[in-house]
């Protein structure tokens, strides 16, 4: 039987990406949330690809959304094996200029949104089955950064999250991990090139492949292959802080 995938915030470049790697995988049926934008599809895939995803609107600042996906999710008889999250922004600014709008909205889509997903969307993943909830989130849940500082905090936030939720949820065989990716350009950074920038100096290997070794090391770890591990915070990065 094909696992069954929900990835929220597919519609981002680093989603894009990560969904055309689960597609060149065919032993995954994929159900993907987007927001504002609609999900890029590959144009070229494997038709059996096609038949298995499904796509859902989802506002993760908005419970009623939630609410309103699981219901669907419920009614269709889709059962969750494993979640991502990859759902997150930014809005820089120093600390005393900060509106206080951008930091309750970097904190809401950062932290409670995923705060959110355990409360509702867990309910539909299977007892004892080897299901895993992964959160995405950051190098900067545990370094600091000038500017930055409703990003770090939401970001460390969602770090003591997913340790609170795997002793939670570890009685019912459910997983909970923390995955912290090396810089990826995106939309939220393509046009701030200090970042790249300081990326690329902090870089040990400058091999560039912080994508490819995210999607990779995420196909590996919803596999079956790892099955005793939650609580645990994965720095996939060559930057030395």
């Amino acid at each position: 039987m094909l696992k069954t995938v929900l990835i929220i915030g597919a519609s981002g470049s680093i989603g894009n990406s990560l969904l055309r790697a689960f597609i060149d995988e065919t032993k995954y049926n994929l159900v993907l949330t987007y927001n504002t934008s609609k999900i890029d599809l590959p144009k070229k895939k494997n038709s059996n690809s096609l038949r298995n995803i499904d796509l859902f609107k989802l506002n993760v600042v908005n419970e009623d959304s939630f609410l309103h996906l699981k219901s669907i999710l419920i009614k269709k008889e889709i059962k969750l094996d494993v979640i991502i999250y990859l759902a997150g922004t930014n809005k820089d600014d120093l600390i005393r200029n900060m509106d206080t709008t951008n930091w309750d909205h970097v904190h809401n889509v950062n932290s409670r949104g995923a705060m959110l997903v355990i409360k509702h969307l867990s309910l539909l993943m299977p007892k004892h089955k080897n299901s895993k909830l992964i959160f995405v989130s950051s190098q900067y849940s545990h370094n600091s950064r000038i500017h930055q500082a409703n990003y770090c905090s939401s970001k460390a936030s969602l770090n003591m999250l997913c340790k609170v939720a795997s002793l939670e949820l570890g009685c019912y065989g459910i997983s909970v991990n923390l995955i912290n990716p090396g810089f990826i350009q995106s939309a939220l950074n393509r046009k701030q090139s200090h970042k790249f920038v300081e990326a690329n100096d902090r870089s040990i290997l400058k091999k560039n492949t912080q994508q490819r070794d995210l999607n990779n090391f995420l196909l590996f770890f919803i596999s079956d292959k790892i099955e005793g591990v939650t609580g645990q915070s994965f720095n996939i990065d060559d930057r030395n802080f």
